[in-house]
């Protein structure tokens, strides 16, 4: 199956096993986790989050990114370029950090860590790993921006913008100590904290649990809101240009909305041996989402015996409010097509449950 084929609604239904997610680490704060060991039940399209918010993503680029699952899930990783990566279904409101910059009281304290390996350095190409922001389709963009760099090679920035790239918080750190030689072929985990405030003495960045002081290059001067409407991606990102991801095999990236300390994120990265999720959520839905317009009149997919589908709709997703189409079918084995009986709506979300 091609890409092609899942934007217009063509997609391969694996139903799940009967089985629940393995003991993962005490962390009641953590908002966002997606594993590439523990990806969901069609890892080539979605990578299912584990945390109880299901802030799911949808595979982007052409060719998409690869999972790629090696024995032992624990070793599993999405092989990503700078053409493609991840773009998050679901209620993106969870991730609008906002800064006392904006108001008094309106600081978000929120912790991102990325266990990846670096594959390739590309200059001035490889940067982002996740993001939150507009898409005004240059760099004066509204939102949180976290990346390596295309600059160097061990380099890593955490951004704030309001719209513009002069009134901006801009953190960077060089880690010269740790990898002198660069990030590439190595197993890392960059972590990124930031307690509310909006500026640099607020934010710290980490290299494998270890904190690494910030680079003499800086902004300190965010004069504005920085929320938006957008969802959260993962790699490459529109806002600036059509290829800026990362070149990387990646783990997995998780969101809190607490200041992690520098014991917890020690214990997170473990001495190099993350704790790894390695059993996919046993979810009774999965999400197709609609992407540009499409002439299309069912959703095809292969079904299983003794299983009933049934297709719903929904036009909001912040948060999504699903209606059945009316249409349930029981599975026979064979190819299956569910079809709306209104009509397949480029401004809606379809998703098909199993009974």
């Amino acid at each position: 199956m091609n890409w092609k084929q899942l934007t217009t609604h063509s997609a391969c239904l694996a139903v799940a096993a009967g089985v629940g997610l393995n003991a993962l680490p005490a962390q009641a704060e953590r908002i966002l986790y997606v594993d590439a060991a523990a990806p969901g039940s069609l890892p080539d399209f979605f990578w299912t989050d584990l945390t109880t918010n299901e802030y799911d993503f949808i595979s982007t680029g052409s060719p998409p990114p690869v999972h790629v699952d090696n024995a032992g899930s624990s070793n599993d990783y999405y092989d990503i370029d700078v053409m493609n990566g991840f773009v998050g279904i679901g209620d993106e409101s969870i991730y609008d950090f906002e800064t006392e910059v904006a108001g008094a009281g309106m600081g978000t304290p929120f912790s991102i860590n990325v266990y990846l390996q670096v594959t390739s350095f590309i200059v001035e190409g490889g940067k982002v790993l996740v993001v939150k922001t507009d898409e005004p389709g240059t760099g004066q963009f509204q939102g949180w921006v976290y990346s390596l760099n295309g600059d160097k090679g061990n380099r890593a920035d955490f951004f704030m913008q309001p719209g513009n790239n002069a009134d901006r918080m801009y953190h960077r750190i060089d880690d010269d100590s740790g990898f002198p030689g660069g990030f590439v072929g190595q197993d890392i985990m960059v972590t990124l904290t930031h307690d509310g405030s909006g500026s640099n003495g607020g934010t710290k960045q980490y290299v494998n649990g270890v904190e690494v002081t910030i680079h003499p290059y800086e902004q300190d001067a965010l004069g504005g809101p920085i929320t938006n409407n957008n969802q959260v991606k993962i790699g490459n990102n529109q806002s600036f240009n059509a290829d800026v991801g990362e070149d990387a095999n990646l783990y997995f990236v998780e969101i809190y909305d607490t200041e992690l300390t520098a014991g917890e994120i020690s214990a997170r990265w473990n001495s190099g041996n993350p704790t790894r999720a390695t059993v996919s959520p046993d979810r009774p839905s999965i999400l197709i989402s609609t992407f540009g317009r499409t002439d299309d009149t069912g959703l095809t997919f292969t079904s299983a015996t003794g299983t009933t589908y049934e297709l719903q709709s929904t036009i909001g997703t912040n948060p999504p409010n699903w209606i059945s189409t009316g249409l349930s079918q029981g599975g026979t084995g064979d190819s299956m097509v569910l079809v709306d009986p209104t009509g397949f709506d480029t401004g809606k979300t379809y998703r098909v449950i199993t009974r």
